[in-house]
C-alpha cells in the first residue's frame, strides 16, 4: 500500500481582468494496487477556493470544501473482476438575490443578498470485466460499465421566486451504460 500527500496552494492573476482567483488545501492518497485480489485507492481533498475582486473576497463558484474519491476492484476468480467508483463533493456556494431576508415566500419591495451552499453530490460507477488471456502474454477483455448507476442528479444552482421561495436547480442526470472490449500484448 501506498500513501502520500499533498499540499497545495496556487494563485492566479490575469492582466485584463480585475481581481484573482486563490485555493489552498491538501490532498491524501491512498492506493493499493490493482494486480491483487483487492485492489483500488482512496483520494480526499479538503480544499478552499476564494475570488478577490474589487478588495472584496468570497468564495468561487468552484468552491469544493470536500471531494471524496474511493475506486475498488475485486478479483472474483477466473478472470472475472468487478469494480466500483463512489464520487462524492460538498455544495458549491451560491449566492441568490431574494425579496426577503431568508429567502422566503413574499414580497418586498427591498433585494437581499443571500449566500449557502447547495446540497452535496455524489455518483456511484459500476464495473465487470471478465479477460480472455492467449499465449505471448496477449489478451482481450469484455466489459460492462454504468457511469451514474444510481442516477443522481447534480446540484448546479438556485432559483429564487417569490411564490415558491428559494429552490436547488439540477441538471438532468446523465447515466451512461457502455459495452466495450480491450486488449493488450
Amino acid at each position: 500500500m501506498r500513501l502520500r500527500g499533498t499540499v497545495f496552494h496556487t494563485l492566479l492573476r490575469a492582466t485584463d481582468v480585475p481581481g484573482r482567483e486563490e485555493s489552498a488545501g491538501i490532498e491524501l492518497f491512498l492506493r493499493r494496487d490493482f494486480s491483487r485480489r483487492l485492489g483500488g485507492f482512496v483520494s480526499y481533498t479538503l480544499s478552499r477556493a476564494e475570488t478577490t475582486l474589487n478588495g472584496q473576497s468570497f468564495l468561487s463558484d468552484g468552491d469544493r470544501t470536500h471531494v471524496l474519491s474511493v475506486v475498488l476492484g475485486y478479483d472474483l476468480g477466473n478472470h472475472w473482476r468487478v469494480g466500483t467508483r463512489v464520487f462524492f463533493e460538498s455544495g458549491r456556494p451560491y449566492q441568490a438575490m431574494c425579496e426577503t431576508p431568508d429567502c422566503s415566500i413574499g414580497e418586498t419591495p427591498t433585494a437581499y443578498a443571500v449566500t449557502g451552499r447547495l446540497p452535496p453530490f455524489y455518483r456511484v460507477d459500476v464495473r465487470l470485466e471478465k479477460r480472455w488471456l492467449f499465449a505471448g502474454g496477449r489478451w482481450l477483455a469484455g466489459t460492462l460499465e454504468c457511469f451514474n448507476a444510481l442516477y443522481k442528479s447534480e446540484p448546479i444552482g438556485v432559483n429564487y421566486s417569490p411564490q415558491e421561495g428559494l429552490s436547488v436547480a439540477s441538471q438532468s442526470p446523465v447515466i451512461l451504460p457502455s459495452i466495450g472490449v480491450e486488449g493488450g500484448f
